[in-house]
C-alpha cells in the first residue's frame, strides 16, 4: 500500500498539484483502503465503550485530552475508571501515552501524579505545540 501512496504522490507532484489536493488524495485513498469506521457516543455508552477498548488493548494506547479531573473519593467518577484502565493496561505491558493540555496542569494534577506513579507516560502540550483539544 505504501508503494501505491508514494506513486500517487509522485504523480500529483509531477502534475504540479497543490498540497491541499495532495492531502485530500491521501486521505481519500486511506479511507477506502482501511476498514475503519467511526461512531459518536455519549454518556454511559461512551464510558462503557471506552472501558471495553482500553481493557482489550494489547499493543498501545494513546489518548489526548483537554484535562483529566478525577475524584478518587467518588468511586462512580468515570475519570477514575479511565485512569485505572490506563494503569491496568500499562501493567499488562501495553505502551500507554497520555497527552494533556499544558494550561490545565492544575486541573489534571491528581490524574497526572497517579499515572506517573504507575509509570504511564504523560505529556503536556506547549504554546509552541498546541493541540487545542476539546
Amino acid at each position: 500500500m505504501l508503494t501505491i501512496v508514494k506513486k500517487g504522490i509522485n504523480f500529483l507532484k509531477h502534475k504540479n498539484i497543490k498540497i491541499p489536493f495532495l492531502i485530500f488524495f491521501i486521505s481519500l485513498f486511506l479511507s477506502f483502503s482501511l476498514n475503519s469506521s467511526a461512531e459518536v457516543l455519549f454518556g454511559e455508552t461512551y464510558c462503557q465503550t471506552l472501558h471495553k477498548h482500553l481493557t482489550q488493548a494489547e499493543e498501545s494506547i494513546t489518548i489526548a485530552m483537554y484535562f483529566m479531573y478525577p475524584d478518587f473519593e467518588n468511586p462512580d467518577n468515570p475519570i477514575n475508571q479511565l485512569v485505572n484502565d490506563l494503569i491496568a493496561a500499562k501493567q499488562r505491558g501495553v505502551d500507554v501515552k497520555v497527552v494533556l493540555e499544558g494550561s490545565k496542569l492544575n486541573v489534571s494534577r491528581r490524574a497526572y501524579q497517579k499515572l506517573r506513579q504507575n509509570e504511564v507516560k504523560v505529556y503536556f502540550d506547549t504554546p509552541e505545540h498546541l493541540l487545542h483539544i476539546k
